[in-house]
């Protein structure tokens, strides 16, 4: 080899181990980095699996009542087999808040993204509504899941229900909403919620279910305290902005 110029050496990994008379002795082990990449792609497969199995769920539920499907039907429907279910739910009803959770988590997403610049409260709850609305056109199967799932209450401090209390809480400082607690203001808006979803799905479409929500949410902030006229005003801005002029590329 010429002068001046070093071998290239090929580095392997060494790390003592310890042999059956305690001695420490020469071998190949693996690095701390091969044991976390080992752990993100075990936790990669389990987040794919458990995926797998809420969106097996999902479709099967807005298919037919939660309580009518069996755990056997979504394993098949997932591929997984039935010991890899227990892996992820303890029980059938932990699968089902589980899909309510992931159908929410998906809408209140789209919601903050719609409102990131609006600073209005009933203008906020106006067009969370309408993305609502838009579930149930755009995505029946989760939209029909939330009016057949319904979590026990409205806990406040759930992360998914902040958005609604925040906005009750806003509405009243600001004296735009005049409602006796900040809890039944947002138990009707989630009511109503629900039975714009419902009506929607059950065949209210285009023109009819922008006429729905727009009288359905206009009722709704009148209620929370607004003047009729300003109501409906704020309800029909929301209903052209996010329903029909479609100025959201929203996922929901």
């Amino acid at each position: 080899m010429p002068d001046g110029i070093k071998p290239r050496l090929r580095r392997w990994t060494f790390s003592p181990q310890r042999n059956s008379n305690g001695r420490q002795g020469g071998g190949v082990g693996l690095t701390e980095d091969s044991k976390r990449s080992s752990g993100v792609r075990q936790n990669s497969r389990r987040l794919r699996t458990r995926d797998q199995l809420l969106a097996a769920a999902e479709i099967l539920f807005a298919e037919r009542a939660p309580d009518a499907v069996s755990i056997d039907e979504i394993v098949i429907a997932a591929g997984v087999a039935k010991g890899t279910y227990y892996n992820h739910f303890i029980d059938k009803a932990d699968i089902i808040h589980a899909v309510y959770r992931r159908v929410r988590m998906r809408i209140e997403t789209a919601i903050a993204e719609a409102n990131r610049e609006v600073d209005d409260p009933a203008s906020r709850v106006a067009r969370a509504l309408c993305l609502y609305a838009r579930t149930a056109i755009e995505t029946p199967n989760a939209a029909t899941v939330l009016t057949k799932v319904l979590e026990k209450g409205l806990p406040e401090d759930t992360p998914l229900n902040h958005g609604v209390f925040d906005d009750m809480r806003e509405g009243m400082k600001r004296d735009r909403f005049r409602i006796p607690t900040v809890e039944v203001a947002a138990i009707l808006v989630v009511a109503v919620s629900q039975q714009l979803m419902a009506h929607i799905l059950q065949g209210e479409q285009g023109y009819a279910a922008r006429i729905l929500a727009q009288q359905l949410i206009a009722m709704l902030l009148a209620g929370l305290g607004l003047e009729p006229s300003e109501a409906s005003a704020v309800s029909a801005k929301a209903v052209e902005d996010i329903m029909r002029a479609g100025l959201l590329n929203l996922t929901i």
